[in-house]
């Protein structure tokens, strides 16, 4: 009988999470009672769900499908949003696969006693790197290998800024010593627009004071 109730408890869970999910999609259409919904999908985790939907537009016609990604925040399910998520996050072993990838990820331990993160950088400036981008997009967090790395802002052109390494350590390469940093091709493929230096200058904060 617990079984059973148990069972019973995670369908009507589900039942309620898949409602939610669809209201939140149609509060933002132009004409939410023309709304279809299929694919449904949530991760092992619980928190990450997927959806397909579709709705006429301003013409009054049905377009391609598209899908909506969500994050559980604190037990409220949250629209992410669509420039950070590729399609391939809509099935149970990518997102398992995204939260795999988001463990070797930690929490910024800076190296800096005072940072400003809304600073543009400039020349001169001291910045460390605090997020970092892939196939699935930005991610939050600096990766072990990254932290405790500093650098000196020598140059800024359209297709890559250079900066001097300055703290740290980094196999074969030098204090001192200057290095370009580009937009991957990665990123380019996704933002084939986005100027040369546009990820880097989005990759790193200004570090106002050293520790």
């Amino acid at each position: 009988m617990r079984t059973v109730i148990t069972i019973f408890a995670l369908l009507i869970a589900g039942c309620s999470d898949q409602s939610e999910i669809q209201e939140l999609v149609s509060s933002r259409l132009k004409d939410p009672d023309s709304a279809k919904f299929r694919n449904f999908s949530v991760s092992k985790t619980g928190n990450r769900a997927c959806i397909e939907w579709n709705a006429k537009n301003s013409f009054g016609g049905y377009t391609k499908w598209k899908f909506a990604h969500f994050q559980d925040v604190e037990g409220t399910w949250r629209i992410v949003d669509p420039s950070t998520y590729s399609d391939r996050w809509c099935t149970e072993s990518e997102a398992d696969a995204i939260l795999a990838r988001n463990q070797i990820y930690q929490p910024v331990v800076s190296s800096c006693s005072s940072i400003d993160m809304g600073k543009p950088i400039a020349i001169g400036d001291v910045i460390e790197k605090y997020r970092s981008y892939d196939e699935f997009g930005w991610i939050d967090g600096i990766h072990e290998r990254d932290r405790g790395l500093l650098w000196k802002v020598m140059e800024i052109q359209e297709d890559f800024i250079s900066a001097k390494f300055i703290r740290g350590e980094i196999p074969g390469l030098k204090h001192g010593e200057v290095h370009r940093f580009f937009s991957s091709r990665l990123y380019q493929k996704h933002y084939p627009e986005a100027k040369g230096n546009e990820q880097p200058l989005q990759m790193y904060h200004v570090c106002k004071r050293i520790r």
